[in-house]
C-alpha cells in the first residue's frame, strides 16, 4: 500500500508533539521528582531543626516557583518553534511505501525513514509523532489519514498508544 498525507505544523501541535514525547520518554517527570526530592528533603532538615519561618518561606517560595517554571517551560517550547523555520507552520507530505516514508516540507527539506530504523511511533488520539531519535520526530495529523492507512502506520512503524 502506498499512499500520500499531508499535515501542518501550528503552535498548538507543536506544543501537544513536545508535551507528548516528554511524557512518553518520562523527561518531564524525572525534572519533576527531582525538584520534589530536593523540597522534601529541604522541609525535612527545616522541621528538624525547628526552623518553622524558614518552612514558611520555603512553602511561599514553592508556590511562586514552580508557576515559574511552568512559564518558563512554556516560553521554551513558543521559542524553540518560532526560531525554527522547519517547524513553524509548515505543511509536511508524508509518502508511505513499503520499505520506508519519504517526508517533504514546505521549507524544502526531505527525509528517508526506513521504517526498520525509526526509533519510535507514538500515537495519541489525534495524532502520530514518528520519531528518529529519542529528541526528533515528525509530526502526522491522523484525521489525515484513512482508518486503513493508520492500520498500516501502526503494522509498519511498530507502535505505542498514549491514551490522551
Amino acid at each position: 500500500m502506498e499512499f500520500t498525507v499531508e499535515t501542518r505544523c501550528t503552535l498548538e501541535e507543536y506544543r501537544r508533539y513536545n508535551r507528548t514525547v516528554q511524557a512518553v520518554l518520562q523527561k518531564r517527570k524525572q525534572k519533576t521528582i527531582a525538584y520534589l526530592a530536593v523540597l522534601a528533603a529541604a522541609a525535612v532538615l527545616l522541621v528538624w531543626a525547628r526552623l518553622t519561618w524558614l518552612l514558611i518561606l520555603l512553602a511561599a517560595l514553592i508556590l511562586v516557583v514552580l508557576p515559574l517554571l511552568v512559564l518558563k517551560s512554556a516560553r521554551e517550547v513558543r521559542t524553540a518553534w518560532e526560531n525554527n523555520p522547519a517547524l513553524r507552520d509548515v505543511t509536511s507530505r508524508f509518502q508511505f511505501g513499503p520499505a520506508e516514508v519519504l517526508v517533504t516540507s514546505d521549507a524544502g527539506e526531505e527525509h528517508r525513514i526506513r521504517y526498520s530504523k525509526l526509533y519510535r511511533l507514538i500515537e495519541t488520539k489525534t495524532n502520530f509523532y514518528l520519531m528518529v531519535s529519542p529528541d526528533a520526530g515528525f509530526l502526522l495529523d491522523k484525521s489525515a489519514c484513512t482508518e486503513a492507512q493508520q492500520t498500516y502506520i501502526r503494522q509498519k512503524c511498530g507502535g505505542e498508544t498514549k491514551k490522551k
